[in-house]
């Protein structure tokens, strides 16, 4: 039996969904605004003066508090299905699609969000892991995660907590950037995409 980890940013596409998807949801002119007034988390971020889950809860809570889950799931359907095929790397793209004709157990490993994530993972028929948002009682996104955000070690954490990895002979793992390096550890095959 063969377990497909793939990543998804960087390494299912070319560019980072997180900012498409803000920018798909805002408004082009509301995005930019938004960065702008954001520009200090930026420069904190890349001083290492500020985590990369704050930096990332701050920029999600900027543009998406106030949002009802339903309001966000529909907005990520749309995302999916017009913006992200602009993005992909088709020749990734068919290796997850060959480890699908083979019966193979598939799954995104992700740090970006399950909004966007999910719809894709349901369309190709995939195990989703990625960062999930949380919702308060009114079903509204304040800003705050219901999973830690799926990034380095977290993403070969909640890969044990979902699969048994003793039953499968063979783990192949699909990454492009420091964040996978954990993932990648759990492989028997590692496989680096370079842009």
């Amino acid at each position: 039996m063969i377990l497909a980890l793939f990543d998804f940013d960087g390494t299912l596409t070319r560019r980072d969904s997180l900012f498409a998807f803000l920018r798909y949801q805002a408004g082009s002119f509301r995005f930019g605004c938004g960065l702008i007034w954001l520009s200090p988390v930026f420069v904190a971020y890349a001083l290492r003066l500020l985590a990369a889950d704050k930096a990332k809860k701050i920029l999600l809570r900027h543009f998406l508090s106030g949002k009802t889950q339903t309001e966000l799931e529909q907005v990520g359907q749309k995302f999916c299905q017009y913006q992200l095929p602009k993005f992909h790397r088709a020749e990734v793209l068919a290796q997850l699609q060959a480890f699908r004709a083979q019966q193979a157990t598939v799954a995104i490993v992700s740090a970006s969000c399950d909004v966007w994530i999910k719809p894709f993972c349901t369309a190709h028929q995939l195990v989703c892991i990625c960062t999930e948002l949380a919702y308060n009682e009114r079903h509204v996104f304040e800003g705050n995660f219901k999973t830690p955000n799926c990034n380095g070690p977290e993403k070969a954490r909640r890969v044990r907590e979902t699969f048994p990895l003793d039953r499968f002979e063979t783990i192949v793992a699909f990454g492009d950037s420091s964040g996978d390096e954990a993932l990648m550890e759990l492989a028997h095959q590692k496989n680096w995409i370079k842009p």
